[in-house]
């Protein structure tokens, strides 16, 4: 309702990124100040800005940290996320953006199978093989700051610097992450005191 009219307006194209799980659903996922929730595209919004030009990317499925994802399971983030945005939209799905701007080798090497783009807030991995274009800058842009300071933070995340708020916000991305893991670990100690009463 808002960016998307904008983007027309100034004939601009971008990417959105889309954890595939959480279409038409609230970023439970996440921490907020206050306990605020906000919902994802649904599927129908998500078609809208597709046939406005824009191009669609994979956030992966659960928007989960790849650093704590056992091998089948980022496997299976990878691969399925991008199959299923690419039966909804028709479109190959080229991109992905490593969940909480984080990413590590392991994450940078799956991504090579299924991706030619990749976007991140951690600093380049060690990896060899023309990957460069699988960890590109990302920076996140908050609603206090304006167009110069957006400008140097592009001009900076370019040579692979960050501000030091910046990098004190992502530090606050860990509070989400935990938060997924402990929320995880609960599911799999109900289901497994549910088999055990089950028998």
């Amino acid at each position: 309702t808002q960016a998307l009219p904008l983007l027309k307006k100034y004939a601009m194209r971008a990417v959105v990124f889309i954890p595939t799980a959480f279409m038409g659903k609230e970023n439970n996922w996440d921490v907020q100040w206050g306990n605020k929730r906000f919902g994802h595209m649904t599927e129908e919004q998500l078609l809208l800005v597709r046939q406005a030009g824009m191009e669609i990317g994979s956030h992966l499925v659960s928007h989960s940290f790849t650093g704590w994802l056992k091998e089948e399971q980022l496997a299976y983030e990878m691969a399925f996320s991008k199959q299923h945005l690419s039966q909804l939209t028709g479109q190959e799905i080229i991109s992905v953006s490593y969940p909480f701007g984080k990413f590590e080798a392991r994450a940078v090497e799956h991504a090579a199978r299924h991706y030619r783009f990749g976007v991140g807030q951690s600093r380049p991995v060690a990896l060899t093989g023309g990957l460069k274009n699988l960890f590109l800058p990302r920076i996140s842009v908050y609603r206090m700051e304006h167009s110069a300071a957006i400008i140097k933070k592009v001009q900076r995340a370019a040579r692979g610097h960050y501000s030091r708020r910046d990098r004190m916000i992502q530090w606050g991305a860990w509070a989400s992450i935990l938060r997924q893991r402990i929320i995880s670990d609960k599911k799999k100690e109900r289901n497994l005191y549910v088999r055990a009463e089950t028998g």
